[in-house]
């Protein structure tokens, strides 16, 4: 648990860092400190969130653009390891269809996830598939502050259909994230470090990914980018997903309290922000395509391509998704027979696959999104 001391400041759970008493997220691993616990949600914050995600379902016209067969393929492998949370899996296929293709460029080259988390992400991207048995949800804490640091008790649950590429290093700074990852079996290396600090020789590798480098503030990510400059070859890219300024309108919660606080109507504006549980501000590097080129350049980056990664109906699905319902819906159906909860697995999937397929492959269109993938590369 965080804990408060009389220095008016907040210890993270996970890191032990010393953050400001005010803080929401951990300014050194990003851990949550004040914002409202899953396993906190009351009846009426769970009514709440389904009302909320039935009324923001998006509204999908059958004659739009179709997903392309890699495309879908990659949907149907985020859905069977989050079939819990669509929502997840739906932006983390959107971000591997651009991302997967300029990693297999780099064939030849090592590869470091920056930020692996439990290694399931990186692993789709380079190209390890799961059984459908295999989800992220098993041996979760669900009395902790946050459910998913929590350490995997039985390697045997790690089931893999497919081999894929071999992940070189996979960076984290949790102990729970770095013991899952090596369990995965996608890496050769995973260690437990700091993005400011990472253990790996100068010029060594050819092709980093992250999806936390937009999390760090200003000094943290001076820190990430010096290290992603050492150990990065000359030539050699760095591939990361982002906010965009547009994203914090394109949420659900945040842009809901808004219009309340304008109306005057505080109380129930701060109780639609406390179910927003601080998405609004996690990404933090929220910037323009012109302000990322001028802090890259400044590490010896230069922007190679900038691809957009999600419009408003996938954010705003992502903001209202099933997120507040997981501890529940975990507690239930992982006391159910097994063949039971596969086949309610099966037909969740399905659903999300016919449901919301067009809307993934039509969201990126937009010409305000509210991500976007950056592909920078080493001068």
């Amino acid at each position: 648990m965080s804990t408060k001391n009389n220095l008016n400041t907040i210890k993270c759970y996970s890191c032990g860092n010393l953050n400001a008493e005010s803080s929401i997220f951990c300014s050194k691993c990003i851990s949550p400190l004040n914002v409202k616990k899953l396993n906190e949600m009351t009846v009426n914050d769970l009514i709440t969130s389904l009302i909320n995600l039935i009324a923001n379902l998006p509204n999908i016209k059958l004659e739009k653009k179709e997903l392309s067969i890699f495309e879908k393929d990659l949907l149907f492998s985020f859905l069977y390891a989050f079939w819990l949370r669509p929502e997840t899996a739906l932006y983390q296929a959107a971000e591997a269809s651009i991302v997967a293709p300029i990693i297999a460029e780099h064939k030849n080259d090592k590869f470091l996830d920056l930020g692996c988390g439990n290694g399931i992400n990186s692993s789709i991207l380079a190209g390890w598939r799961f059984k459908p048995s295999f989800d992220v949800f098993e041996d979760l804490d669900l009395d902790g502050d946050d459910i998913y640091d929590s350490l995997l008790q039985d390697k045997s649950k790690v089931r893999i259909e497919k081999s894929g590429r071999v992940i070189d290093f996979g960076i984290d700074i949790k102990k729970s994230m770095v013991q899952r990852a090596k369990l995965v079996g996608s890496f050769k290396n995973v260690l437990q470090a700091e993005a400011a600090k990472i253990p790996v020789e100068s010029n060594r590798i050819g092709v980093i990914y992250s999806n936390v480098i937009r999390d760090f503030d200003s000094n943290g990510l001076d820190y990430a980018l010096k290290e992603c400059a050492r150990i990065i070859k000359p030539s050699g890219s760095l591939i990361f997903s982002t906010p965009t300024p547009e994203y914090q309108e394109s949420l659900f919660y945040y842009t809901q309290a808004k219009k309340l606080e304008k109306a005057g109507r505080f109380d129930e504006a701060q109780y639609f922000l406390s179910l927003d549980r601080g998405r609004s501000e996690y990404c933090t590097q929220q910037i323009s395509i012109e302000e990322w080129e001028i802090i890259l350049n400044k590490h010896g980056f230069n922007i190679k391509s900038e691809y957009p990664l999600a419009g408003k109906n996938l954010m705003s699905f992502w903001d209202t998704g099933l997120r507040p319902f997981t501890p529940v819906l975990i507690k239930i159906l992982y006391q159910v027979d097994n063949e039971k909860r596969q086949n309610l697995k099966e037909t969740i999937i399905n659903f999300s696959i016919n449901y919301f397929s067009k809307m993934l492959a039509n969201d990126r269109e937009t010409k305000n999104p509210a991500f976007r993938v950056i592909h920078a590369y080493k001068t």
